[in-house]
């Protein structure tokens, strides 16, 4: 089981890696292929002032639009990757919640029994039936380090999925974002 959770971590951590690439290169492409219309539309200017019907004018406009949906489609990708980060985020929250859950049941079912079992007598007879005091202080400083550990494990799942859920939402406000421009992408190419 724990093979095939790494195996599936790792499959997970490289489509991550690939797709930050891949975003990547798409955010260059996309920041030639603005260098490339601001080109054109002043090409376009220079050859509107010559003549409105001429057979560059009509190039450029032509390859003007070519380029404004590269860069749409381009964008589209960009959105898809992002949601893809989000779905493979909302993943990870899912299985530290159900670490968080498990935890939270075994250190209630830890509360249940010293409850059941007067847990200060109990803790108190553990001490006090070591055989010296130096075992004494190891078995406070045990019982000491275990109430810690659990805490401390519960505190980390929490911030590490306030952590990740706080990422989902940046990536959400990231997609919204590609949408409006592709909007207006869209509304330039019409």
């Amino acid at each position: 089981m724990i093979k095939k959770f790494s195996f599936l971590i790792g499959v997970l951590m490289f489509g991550l890696h690939q797709g930050q690439q891949n975003k990547e290169q798409l955010q260059k492409q996309n920041a030639e292929l603005k260098k490339q219309i601001a080109q054109i539309n002043s090409d376009l200017a220079k050859t509107r002032s010559e003549s409105k019907l001429s057979v560059a004018y009509l190039s450029n406009v032509n390859q003007k639009l070519v380029l404004r949906e590269k860069v749409y489609n381009n964008t589209q990708k960009e959105k898809r990757f992002i949601e893809d980060d989000i779905y493979l985020r909302q993943l990870e929250i899912n299985r530290q919640n159900k670490e968080l859950a498990v935890l939270r049941k075994n250190y209630a079912e830890v509360l249940v029994n010293a409850y059941k079992n007067k847990g200060v007598q109990n803790k108190v007879t553990f001490i006090l039936s070591a055989k010296n005091l130096g075992e004494g202080i190891r078995r406070v400083q045990y019982l000491k380090q275990y109430s810690d550990y659990q805490d401390k494990k519960a505190a980390e799942i929490t911030n590490a999925a306030n952590l990740i859920k706080k990422t989902i939402a940046q990536r959400q406000n990231s997609v919204k974002e590609k949408a409006n421009l592709l909007v207006n992408q869209q509304k330039d190419l019409a």
